[in-house]
């Protein structure tokens, strides 16, 4: 049943089901909003005959009800915050309510965003975020495009926003972000077509102060870099807001949600939103059970979370549930997002049942169903254990909460930590505790799902290395991907390089920090070279990144020094120092370089 919503703010829409007994009511917060404002859906399920019925919510949201997308899968949340932020028009909105016997009710209504834009001139507008502002233009001719750029009015630096298609019917909406607190801008729509370029009207727009109540990491930049293409560092904390920064050190933006939030960013996506893991509402602290996206004003757009995920790999794939969702999540460029998610499992790896922690590989569509995954207690080998015998006791820092009842500590057996594509439409995970990267067979999401791996690169892998260092293979790695030239490249944390010096280099020598690498592989004849081996002269024990510039220079990530600081630098091949952005008092997870808040590369 679908109705348009009156101007009554107290209107109701009941969904009676005789059959089950079940009442569902969806209520907006508001009767009508504008493009960018946030609108409360609240969903409330019923049982007549069964009063201590739990139910849980999906919601969904679309232009019609044939191409709703879900915006969050099912939740005991009966809630959604939900921002149209790209046109006005009529939405509907759908909420299922699924009760734990496994009777669920259905019902949606229509919305009405309406547009900023009163006539044939753009305006812009504050968000909720000090430092990102909603610029709206009208309606541009269709076969064209449109961008906005904006610059400080005391600068000639332009920067620009990702461009969007003109329809010739609705208005033009673009956050603009990465603007400095308290300054004035100038701010510009560009309307392309062809070869044409038309500049639309000049505003002003002064950005605000940054909150009281946020707190941002202390940061230092004492190597700036004034000419870099890449002037964005976006970093996130292991525990904190992320924030970035521009080359010359000022805090151009932030995400609000996770100053009340644990978790961390993962990545950005391209056009100005950003990937995420959060704990839910349970109480348990660390639990990293939802994956989140938001976009550039701090909005969340998008979340599953580990139950409904768990829900369709143990009934749909038949395989094991998820306990965790950490380290990554990524957006492959069809709509499609990868992550990895935690199992835990009572096994034997050689000694008796223990409780194991191992990953799991997941890829979700546009709607957040999974559609292929990769276990690894399917695929490797329980009874190599992790190569430093590390375990994780509950309530330990960087360690998923233990589920299993009766253990307290665990054997972190893989700790995987990064997943992401490969060139030939395959995918590569990072397994730290294995001092592996491995190879999946994906075939662009034409493979099964849980096939073997196609190839193991490190130490007692699959490949013959090629390098003038006596001890090249990397170590309880972090962040590895495939640049675009590919190469694959990765942060070398080295722990078990420098731990174990003679057993691992079979030379004896001494080892102390970690390392930026790059390697070619020749996956024909498995053969591995070293193209670059940083030594970044310090050991960062855990977490970090490693980029690799178009223009050539390589930018990696020592997050955990000494136990509370962390290090950006960008490095020329063959290690001329570039830019530094030194974090003394804080442990980061990842920092990424960016052309701007909309553009990795």
């Amino acid at each position: 049943m679908k109705t348009i919503l009156s101007a009554s703010p107290c209107f109701f829409l009941f969904l009676h089901l005789a059959a089950a007994n079940v009442t569902l009511t969806l209520t907006p917060s508001v009767n009508t909003a504008p493009v960018g404002a946030t609108v409360t859906w609240t969903a409330l399920a019923s049982d007549s005959t069964n009063s201590s019925a739990t139910f849980t919510y999906q919601f969904s949201a679309g232009t019609s009800a044939s191409n709703l997308q879900v915006l969050r899968d099912y939740s005991s949340v009966n809630q959604f915050p939900w921002t149209e932020s790209n046109s006005e028009g009529a939405y509907d909105i759908q909420v299922i309510a699924q009760e734990s016997s496994g009777t669920s009710a259905t019902t949606s209504q229509t919305f009405v965003i309406t547009s900023r834009v009163t006539g044939s001139t753009p305006v812009v507008n504050s968000t909720a975020h000090p430092l990102v502002a909603l610029f709206s233009a009208p309606a541009c001719a269709s076969g064209s495009s449109m961008q906005v750029e904006f610059r400080r009015t005391s600068s000639t630096y332009e920067w620009v926003t990702s461009p969007k298609s003109c329809n010739g019917t609705t208005s033009m909406n673009f956050y603009i972000g990465g603007m400095r607190p308290s300054t004035q801008y100038i701010i510009q729509g560009h309307v392309i077509t062809g070869g044409s370029d038309v500049a639309g009207a000049t505003l002003s727009y002064t950005t605000g102060p940054i909150p009281s109540g946020i707190t941002l990491e202390n940061y230092a930049v004492p190597t700036p870099e004034g000419t870099t293409s890449h002037p964005v560092a976006l970093t996130s904390p292991t525990q904190g807001v992320p924030f970035a920064t521009d080359s010359v050190g000022n805090v151009i933006w932030y995400l609000p949600a996770y100053q009340s939030t644990g978790g961390y960013l993962t990545r950005p996506v391209p056009g100005g939103t950003f990937l995420g893991t959060a704990d839910d509402n349970s109480g348990i602290a660390g639990n990293r059970r939802l994956l989140r996206e938001y976009d550039m004003a701090g909005n969340l757009i998008r979340e599953t979370n580990v139950t409904a995920i768990s829900a369709q790999l143990t009934s749909r794939f038949s395989t094991d549930p998820i306990t965790s969702i950490h380290h990554e999540v990524f957006r492959f460029p069809n709509g499609d997002t990868g992550f990895i998610g935690s199992v835990e499992k009572i096994a034997n790896q050689g000694s008796g049942n223990v409780d194991v922690l191992g990953d799991m590989a997941i890829v979700v569509d546009s709607n957040l169903q999974v559609k292929w995954f990769w276990n690894e207690f399917d695929n490797l080998n329980l009874l190599r254990p992790a190569v430093l015998g590390e375990t994780c006791a509950q309530g330990n820092a960087g360690c998923p909460h233990l589920y299993q009842p009766g253990y307290s500590v665990a054997n972190d057996w893989t700790h995987s930590n990064a997943f992401s594509p490969a060139p030939d439409g395959n995918l590569i995970i990072s397994i730290r505790h294995q001092d592996w990267v491995v190879k999946l067979n994906y075939q662009n999401g034409a493979a099964a799902p849980d096939q073997p791996d196609i190839w193991k690169l490190g130490r007692e892998g699959d490949f013959t290395v090629k390098s003038s260092d006596a001890c090249p293979w990397f170590s309880h790695e972090h962040d590895t991907t495939f640049a675009a030239n590919g190469l694959l490249t990765l942060f070398d944390n080295g722990n078990t390089r420098i731990t174990e010096s003679s057993e691992f280099c079979g030379n004896g020598s001494n080892q102390n920090d970690s390392r930026g690498q790059s390697w070619s592989l020749d996956e024909t004849h498995k053969i591995a070279t070293a193209v670059e081996n940083l030594d970044l002269g310090a050991y960062s024990i855990a977490t970090g990144s490693a980029e690799l510039l178009p223009l050539g220079n390589y930018v990696f990530f020592l997050g955990f020094i000494n136990s509370n600081n962390s290090r950006s630098v960008e490095y020329t091949p063959g290690g001329q120092l570039r830019f530094e952005e030194a974090f003394p008092q804080n442990v980061g997870y990842r920092s990424i370089r960016m052309v701007n808040l909309y553009q990795e590369f």
